[in-house]
């Protein structure tokens, strides 16, 4: 039964980066002109992901293949997954301790002039957020780094699918214009390399959730400095 395997590729790495890029604009002028939906847009953007690496997970189960094939073997070890928790929690509390200076809001507000629409601005939004960023750093990690780029190498050299793999990464976040889109590649070609290195999705999944909690935090605060200023 490999065509799920297929079939699953096909929704991650061609319909999922089509969406994205039909209906990206779209999506940002809505969100930009109603604000007071970001959280459900969290919640939904979780949903999806989610769902994603389900089909991935029921893909490898339904054809008895090894997690470790596509990097997932640390799951299966307590230690492994406790200081995954740990590491990112000991992050998480390092950046909201943060402070932006008066010094750093203009070039923060350069930083994330085209993202900035996405920054929560309540505290449900926040709290949206920062489970999305740990979602999108597991799902993320496991539908195009590990499941994607192992199907990709069937078919084409190593480095092609190495490449190819945040190309399709990149244009899954189109929708926020293409300084970010090319900031995503370049981020996922760091996250594809420590897979590679250490042929386990353990540290790209710390690394991206780290990312992702420095972005979602700095810019609640950046938004927040903003609306006091």
């Amino acid at each position: 039964m490999q065509y799920t395997h297929i079939i699953v590729a096909t929704i991650v790495g061609f319909l999922f980066p089509l969406y994205a890029l039909i209906t990206g604009k779209k999506a940002r002028l809505y969100i930009i002109q109603n604000p007071e939906i970001l959280d459900k847009v969290f919640q939904s953007t979780g949903i999806i992901l989610l769902s994603m690496c389900g089909l991935v997970i029921a893909s490898m189960l339904i054809n008895s293949t090894p997690m470790s094939t596509i990097g997932l073997s640390f799951v299966f070890n307590v230690w492994y997954v406790l200081a995954l928790i740990a590491v990112c929690f000991t992050a998480y509390i390092i950046i909201t301790k943060i402070n932006i200076s008066d010094e750093r809001l203009e070039k923060l507000k350069a930083g994330y002039k085209d993202v900035l629409y996405l920054m929560p601005e309540n505290k449900n939004q926040y709290n949206a957020s920062v489970v999305v960023s740990v979602i999108a750093g597991v799902c993320e990690e496991i539908i195009f780094r590990g499941f994607l780029y192992w199907q990709l190498q069937k078919y084409m050299p190593v480095y092609a699918a190495f490449f190819l793999t945040n190309v399709i990464f990149g244009l899954g976040h189109a929708g926020t214009k293409l300084k970010n889109a090319i900031m995503t590649f370049v981020l996922g070609i760091l996250f594809s390399a420590t897979y590679v290195l250490t042929d386990s999705l353990w540290l790209a999944i710390v690394l991206h959730i780290i990312v992702d909690f420095q972005s979602m935090i700095i810019g609640y605060k950046l938004k927040q400095k903003m609306a006091s200023a």
